[in-house]
């Protein structure tokens, strides 16, 4: 307890009280606490006589006592909370005493607490900004309330406002409720960015006082959100020949998320077809798609775009959208005939029905009625093509006819044939397929070239271009001709070679010799003799810890020459992968998308190499294998650890200012910034403390500013906090227990209650003289007090039952007449390593009594006296001495007897006279006594005699 009223004994911890009372603080002024007299058993009828009192009173007095009838009563209304600083017990401790005999009686007062105040927080706000990522179970430290109160009036709970993120946490620590913010669901920024919360402190008062604390949690974002295309797939119809920078379509995606998280980047897949990289680009930041190359329906009338938005998030997320463009065709071409004879010559007899030609391969030409060779021997033939478009083509028509004057015949004419025709083949342009699997030696029947003409006017000879894998062989089928025939020179190889082209021209034998030409493209059918290759040598990626499930990491990407199936790749971890690799991450088999499955913690494994396994899907598939290396990113997500338990330290009190207490350690298994750690006072350590004690921000070090007082306090409890650097802070909370030691800093004090001016000289040994008590603020062997006073002198000190309580006594007679005062030194020492000491001096005087009686200065007096005198006349003068004082020294009585006497006496109780017989009656004599102030005339009638006698007491 810090007391500072003047009635609090400074010994009082060290004296036990005889009586206790209770009283609750602010009762009335004027209530009666107890009646101290009648419970200590003494007379109340004599109190006002033995000056019964509280020996120590102030004008502050919260207490006063009754004299008449010994109540102890409530003078000064009480405030518990100003006058005992903390919440332990608040007593007030009183001396009272009383006299004649003196005796030293303890009470003590405990004020009890009401619940008169109200919690209440130092701020009345407080915000804390968290991440999305914070893990759960992570705590914020609130500020703690205050309540004035002791226990159980103090705060006892704190209840916090209904949050489905949040609970509270206590701690209890030695003197009060610590409250934490703990983290008990994940944030999640886009669905509630803020949370507003109240803390409300409630103390143990029925019904209870509160306080609240207004908490905003600001939820800060974490790339935990992919962008979303607003459709998963886009349609658009595109007209072919639209010209290069028409818009086509404008894609949109969105990211829920907010700053460069949420920023979207567009780009095409990059698995697409070279060709529509030429035809199409893509506005990286609009979303925009337009046209870059030539559009052209007969070449390709659909176009299926992969789409890409990313966010700029680290790491970015990405999500995949399709664009299908439906080219229209427009009327840019002509229609073409193609026009295949069946038979150049057709029998007059042959019936109608029969095909003569066909005509694109759609339609046939055939007979309608019966021929007859010998009237019309040859028709010209007219065959009109014209599409439906708009507009409609310019039509080329064909007509065979004589004129001038129109006329049609019909007539039998031999024709004889010329080299008029050249060969040609069926087709102009001929696809062939070959499997890479066709050994050397393969032959390969192509189509046999036409010629219109007979004989050796037909066809003649074939001759292939230059080419070494391939040989041309001619076939003579007799009526059906010559039919060329390809022979394979060598293994083809499909992914060196996907197409050969072969040129081979027709020859007539006519002369000049006439020719027809067919180009021949041979595709090169694949057969799976290839292995998958991945697209990138290497494969390094850098991902945050605790990136949430689903999180991609990296898109491998491998191809495989081979075609069909057989260059299909699916993907797959290898085979050595262990379980608790394939807990944590996914492979897509389709796309090669590596996500996060499960939590990674850097702390755990900062690096993963992962074997990646892509495959063909050949009836016997091949393989390959390569490693990815992802890289752990330290993220902010473990909060700083102190070394130790528990912080405990002794110090000395008054230690210099800059003297280090402690240091305190912590470390953070976070990487970077997010591992460097700093330290601070908590934010609950109050001002005092802050002036008291600083701790280094960089080693912890606990170093002292200010004054340190044991007797002031003898212990400290300092919260600690040790923060990380991270963009979101977080931070643990450590106490460290200063216990302060005690030196030898306080000399003793003494205090003396004197209850007499003077003492009587008569006063017997053991006689109590003063009251002496005597403290030190030092506690142990810096506050044991020894009393002493110097031998040389009459007195004494007693101790009392209660320790550092004497009584200064006398320990022989008194003498005033030989020594009226004493100078008595007291000497206070304590038992400490350097003794300090003090030193008092109280003066004691002594008071007379009339113990010592009258002395003349002579006995007897002789002197003549000359007869014959004058009565009145002067004879001589006498004179006496008391040694004691004031009414105790002599007065002069003059007795007429038969003898004249001369008394001397004092005033004293009892009185001591001494007589001086002078005179004979009749004998006339006068004498003068001379004293200080007094002259007596003695006037002699007799004869004068001279003899002693005494009244009262003999003295003599």
């Amino acid at each position: 307890m810090a007391l500072c009223f003047s009635f609090l004994l400074c010994f009082g911890p060290q004296v036990s009280a005889q009586i206790r009372y209770t009283v609750p603080e602010e009762i009335k002024e004027g209530s009666v606490v107890g009646n101290i007299a009648k419970d200590l058993g003494l007379d109340v009828s004599t109190l006002v006589d033995r000056r019964f009192r509280i020996v120590s009173g102030s004008k502050d007095a919260f207490f006063q006592v009754n004299q008449n009838n010994g109540e102890l009563y409530i003078h000064k209304s009480i405030d518990r909370e100003e006058l005992c600083d903390g919440n332990g017990a608040c007593v007030v401790n009183l001396k009272t005493a009383v006299e004649n005999p003196l005796e030293i009686h303890y009470v003590a007062v405990e004020v009890t607490d009401i619940n008169d105040n109200h919690p209440s927080f130092s701020e009345q706000n407080q915000h804390f900004e968290i991440a999305e990522h914070t893990p759960l179970g992570t705590s914020f430290q609130l500020h703690a309330a205050r309540d004035q109160d002791a226990s159980p009036y103090s705060v006892r709970l704190y209840k916090l406002s209904q949050d489905e993120n949040f609970e509270i946490y206590i701690r209890n620590s030695d003197e009060e409720k610590i409250p934490f913010l703990v983290l008990k669901k994940p944030l999640d920024r886009e669905h509630k960015s803020e949370h507003l919360l109240i803390l409300k402190a409630l103390d143990g008062g029925n019904p209870p006082k509160s306080g609240t604390l207004n908490i905003t949690v600001t939820v800060l974002d974490s790339n935990d959100n992919r962008p979303v295309f607003s459709q998963d797939t886009y349609s658009v119809s595109l007209q072919e020949n639209s010209p290069i920078g028409t818009t086509v379509i404008k894609i949109n995606a969105s990211d829920s998320d907010e700053g460069p998280n949420s920023e979207i980047e567009y780009a095409l897949g990059k698995t697409l077809k070279r060709k529509v990289y030429d035809i199409f680009q893509l506005d990286r930041i609009t979303g925009e798609i337009k046209v870059k190359g030539a559009i052209d329906f007969e070449d390709t009338d659909v176009y299926k775009l992969d789409v890409q938005a990313s966010d700029k998030g680290q790491p970015p997320l990405s999500a995949q959208g399709r664009v299908i463009i439906n080219i229209q065709d427009i009327n840019d071409n002509m229609p073409e005939i193609e026009l295949t004879s069946l038979s150049n010559i057709v029998a007059e007899d042959c019936k109608p029905g029969t095909v003569i030609a066909l005509i694109n391969n759609m339609y046939s030409l055939v007979t309608k009625g019966r021929l007859d060779r010998e009237l019309v021997p040859h028709y010209d033939i007219t065959i009109t093509a014209t599409d439906l478009g708009q507009p409609t083509p310019c039509l080329i028509n064909l007509k065979f006819a004589l004129e001038n004057p129109l006329e049609i015949h019909y007539v039998i004419v031999e024709i004889l044939d010329v080299n008029d025709h050249a060969p040609s083949f069926p087709e102009s342009q001929m696809d062939l397929e070959i499997g890479e699997s066709a050994l050397p030696g393969a032959r390969f029947q192509l189509q046999a070239a036409r010629d219109s003409d007979s004989g050796s006017n037909s066809v003649h000879q074939y001759k292939l271009g230059h080419n070494d894998n391939f040989r041309l062989e001619v076939k003579d089928r007799g009526e059906d001709g010559k039919i060329p025939v390809l022979i394979l020179q060598k293994h083809l190889d499909r992914e060196l070679t996907r197409t050969i082209n072969l040129h081979i021209t027709a020859l007539d034998g006519g002369k000049p010799a006439k020719s027809g030409t067919m180009d021949i493209t041979i595709n090169v059918i694949d057969i799976n003799d290839n292995v998958p290759v991945f697209t990138k040598d290497i494969y390094s990626v850098m991902l945050n810890e605790n990136a949430p499930i689903g999180t991609p990491v990296i898109q491998v990407n491998a191809t495989d020459c081979d075609e069909g199936s057989n260059g299909e790749v699916v993907y797959s971890f290898g085979k050595n992968v262990n379980s608790k690799v394939r807990k944590l991450f996914d492979i897509n088999t389709i796309t090669g998308e590596i996500t996060v499955e499960g939590l990674l913690d850097y702390e755990d494994k900062d690096s993963y190499e992962i074997d990646i396994q892509a495959s063909d899907k050949g009836t016997v598939p091949h393989r390959t294998d390569k490693k990815i290396l992802i890289d752990v990113l330290d993220i902010n997500d473990n909060v700083p650890i102190f070394t130790k338990e528990s912080y405990t330290v002794v110090l000395n009190e008054n230690a210099p200012v800059g003297t280090t207490i402690v240091q305190v350690n912590a470390t953070d298994m976070d990487d970077g910034q997010n591992g460097q750690v700093v330290y601070a006072l908590g934010n609950n350590v109050n001002n005092n403390l802050r002036e008291l004690f600083q701790v280094n921000p960089v080693t912890g070090e606990i170093i002292v500013t200010g004054v340190l007082d044991f007797e002031v306090k003898d212990l400290y409890e300092i919260d600690i906090q040790a923060s990380d650097k991270g963009i979101v802070p977080l931070a643990t909370d450590k106490s460290v227990i200063i216990k302060i030691v005690d030196v030898n800093d306080n000399a003793p004090e003494i205090e003396v209650t004197s209850f007499s001016n003077a003492i009587p000289e008569d006063s017997r040994p053991g006689t109590t003289v003063a009251l002496i008590s005597v403290t030190d603020l030092d506690s142990g062997l810096n506050g044991k007090i020894s009393c002493s006073i110097s031998d040389d002198i009459p007195f004494k000190l007693m101790p009392s039952s209660h320790d550092n309580i004497y009584s200064l006594v006398t320990s022989g007679l008194l003498d005033r007449e030989t020594k009226f005062q004493y100078d008595i030194t007291l000497v206070a020492k304590d038992a400490g390593q350097q003794t300090l000491s003090t030193i008092k001096t109280i003066t004691a005087l002594i008071s007379d009594v009339n113990d010592n009686i009258p002395e003349f200065s002579f006995s007897p007096y002789a002197f003549y006296v000359m007869e014959n005198n004058v009565p009145g006349k002067f004879v001589f003068s006498v004179s006496a001495t008391d040694k004691d004082s004031n009414e105790n020294s002599f007065d002069f009585e003059i007795v007429k007897t038969f003898q004249f006497h001369v008394v001397a006496a004092d005033s004293g109780t009892p009185q001591w006279r001494k007589i001086l017989n002078i005179c004979k009656i009749g004998v006339l004599c006068s004498a003068v006594f001379s004293l200080p102030g007094l002259s007596v005339p003695v006037h002699l009638y007799g004869e004068v005699v001279f003899t002693w006698s005494v009244y009262g007491q003999d003295l003599i």
